[in-house]
């Protein structure tokens, strides 16, 4: 059986509509695996929501409306923390994405062995320098904030917003 997307969906650089990748704004992983956003909820099989929509089910309810956030694959059946902090560095490496990275590491105790070897994992589609970004959130957490870059917030605030949240740090 075929899975079939009637909707147009974006995500980066590429657009896909019923599964056929049509060159404008999209990043893909892999024709059988790649991540997208659309505004309608995905239920078949091999698609899993991620990205800021799913930081509730790991215990950081984030207040964003951005749109909903897919991974289509046949590998996983489960999107992991690990998986989850790639996915969203993907979407969007800005700050605000970066603090909720954070925020999702604090809470569920990411180790920096598991979030390297996912890292390592979509290295050769990433568009951004996805192995950087994650070190520098891995030694901002493990240094409390002395070694930041300007895309991460002041430990100081970091550790308000997560208060906010109910985090740990």
């Amino acid at each position: 059986m075929e899975d079939r997307f009637s909707t147009t969906v974006s995500f980066g650089s590429w657009w896909i509509t019923d599964f056929n990748i049509v060159p404008s704004r999209f990043c893909a992983l892999r024709l059988h695996r790649y991540l997208f956003a659309c505004d309608s909820d995905v239920t078949a099989d091999g698609f899993y929501l991620t990205g800021p929509a799913l930081f509730e089910a790991f215990d950081v309810p984030l207040l964003t409306r951005d749109r909903r956030h897919y991974f289509r694959t046949d590998r996983l059946s489960e999107i992991t923390p690990a998986e989850l902090v790639c996915h969203t560095l993907l979407i969007d490496d800005g700050p605000r994405y970066r603090t909720y990275c954070l925020l999702l590491m604090q809470q569920q105790n990411i180790k920096r062995t598991e979030l390297r070897e996912r890292v390592e994992h979509y290295l050769p589609e990433a568009t951004i320098d996805l192995r950087t970004i994650v070190d520098e959130l891995i030694e901002y957490v493990e240094t409390e904030g002395t070694t930041t870059t300007e895309q991460l917030p002041k430990w100081e605030e970091f550790k308000q917003t997560a208060s906010e949240y109910e985090i740990t740090v």
